[in-house]
């Protein structure tokens, strides 16, 4: 017969795809027949928007355009030109256990991004992209941890987790205007802006999640005097992401990606003069974390039957395990006649790594360009590509993914030769954390056959052995820790010292 059990079901977000992968995109854009031909390629620059996130059997898709700019000299010389372009993305991740109840999680950023002049009517663009994919599947398991039987024992067990509970996302938009600050020169055509979203601070608020965080808009543009200036602009959001977190959150695994990005010229009501206005629509994606008490039952057995035990291994996959780190890039930068720089903007690459003595080394190329204004009064750029590194214990860097991004502003100082430049980049080792066991599932006898226990004495000494247990000396000799404990007069259920003379009395 059966032996009923009792338990707690355990509802979790199993987390069956979790990816970082870089994809190139390369798209030709041809100048348009009102512009002038291209003498030149100043630099590149884009914002990726996530446009979808679909999972089917076996694979996930995220797809999406990033909106690029180009800026050129014009064969005349004078001022600078931009050629704009909507480049579509498309990338996707397989494994056995995604179906369409999936829920998702997706970020793309931009590494690089470079363009060449293939005659003076079209450039080629190139574009690195970086994909951070989520996929969680809704689960449940029952762990059993009380038998309703008399005379079977049970070996009780617990271990906490922090596990994925809950994954909820929330659709919003942001507007502000753009605000030079007093003294910067009034824009009189905006030629490149990017964007970038960050996700700065998260809690729960009863069963949902706040997001903070902002949205960082970078621009340069062309002054009333035909300058090139750079302006950095911020705008702070705050959402309600409707998660259903099942109690007190402990942590959280937040990002928020845009979905579409205008900057729109107006005019200003104070002074009548050009007003710039940004538009973001965006998605916060959220993953929440809640510690869960799993108990179970180890191990059973009876005095009186022949127990058959099913027993089934458990994994559940807990919170990540994040170690960052910060560096820095710092090198020269060879330029032609080389002015005060107008802009400085710099892309962190894919994470290589390195182990030695103990020490797990990450590094990470970074791209920097400087933009300026050359002796002829046209804009010029230079570029390079350098190392960051930073070091982590092996420990920390075990079997861990690594990824790196830009903490903070770029700066360039002008040389005689160029520029020397510095970029602090922040670096992430992420690695998974799982929880497994061994759990009794089932437990069933066949009544018709009671243990023998006739040849069995009813009382043993023995000496307790190094890595034993009160458990295992019940279970061999047909006893139970209660009876142990009470005939050798011990304080609690802890094994005694090795050698110690133990009595176990048979249970009858």
């Amino acid at each position: 017969m059966d032996i009923s059990l009792s338990g707690e079901k355990i509802s979790w977000m199993k987390p069956v795809c979790g990816c970082r992968f870089t994809r190139e995109e390369t798209a030709e854009i041809i100048v348009p027949d009102t512009q002038p031909d291209i003498l030149r390629v100043v630099c590149a620059d884009g914002t990726p928007l996530l446009r979808g996130k679909d999972a089917d059997a076996g694979r996930v898709t995220v797809s999406g355009v990033a909106e690029a700019t180009v800026l050129y000299v014009p064969e005349d010389e004078k001022g600078v030109q931009k050629l704009e372009a909507s480049i579509p993305f498309s990338a996707s991740a397989e494994n056995e256990e995604i179906t369409p109840e999936c829920l998702l999680t997706a970020r793309v950023t931009l590494c690089s991004a470079d363009a060449r002049a293939v005659n003076p009517r079209k450039v080629v663009v190139r574009l690195e992209l970086a994909y951070e994919i989520g996929c969680y599947l809704p689960s449940a398991c029952t762990l059993f941890s009380a038998a309703e039987s008399e005379g079977v024992q049970l070996l009780p067990a617990e271990k906490e987790a922090e596990l994925p509970s809950a994954v909820g996302e929330k659709t919003f938009v942001v507007t502000d205007e753009l605000k030079l600050p007093a003294g910067a020169q009034p824009i009189a055509e905006m030629l490149l802006c990017t964007l970038q979203m960050t996700a700065e601070d998260c809690k729960s608020v009863g069963n949902k999640t706040l997001v903070k965080g902002t949205a960082q808009v970078r621009a340069l543009y062309r002054a009333d005097g035909g300058a090139l200036c750079a302006a950095s602009f911020s705008s702070p959001y705050s959402q309600i992401v409707e998660t259903g977190t099942p109690g007190e959150a402990a942590a959280f695994d937040a990002g928020v990606m845009p979905t579409g990005f205008f900057v729109s010229r107006g005019v200003s009501a104070a002074d009548g003069g050009a007003a710039y206005t940004m538009e973001v629509h965006a998605v916060a994606q959220c993953v929440a974390y809640c510690w869960s008490r799993l108990a179970y039952i180890a191990d059973a057995y009876s005095t009186k039957f022949d127990l058959a035990l099913t027993q089934d291994t458990v994994e559940f996959s807990a919170a990540p395990e994040r170690t960052q780190g910060e560096s820095e890039a710092s090198g020269a930068i060879a330029a032609k006649d080389p002015s005060e720089p107008a802009a400085v903007s710099a892309k962190a690459g894919s994470v290589s790594r390195t182990e030695k003595d103990g020490i797990t080394t990450l590094t990470a190329g970074v791209g920097v360009t400087v933009v300026y204004t050359g002796v002829d009064g046209a804009p010029e750029s230079a570029f390079r590509r350098i190392e960051a590194s930073c070091e982590l214990s092996a420990a920390d860097g075990a079997a861990m993914e690594a990824f790196a991004e830009i903490g903070g502003e770029a700066a360039a100082r002008v040389t005689p030769d160029g520029f020397d430049v510095s970029v602090p980049v922040r670096f992430t080792a992420q690695g998974s954390s799982r929880v497994s066991f061994t759990a009794v599932s089932a437990i069933g006898y066949d009544e018709e056959k009671p243990k023998e226990t006739a040849g069995m004495p009813s009382l043993t000494v023995c000496r307790a052995a190094e890595g034993g247990s009160l458990w295992d000396l019940a279970k061999k000799f047909g006893s139970t820790t209660e009876l142990i404990v009470s005939a050798n007069a011990l304080g609690d259920t802890a094994f005694p010292e090795t050698g110690s003379v133990l009595i176990i009395p048979r249970a009858r």
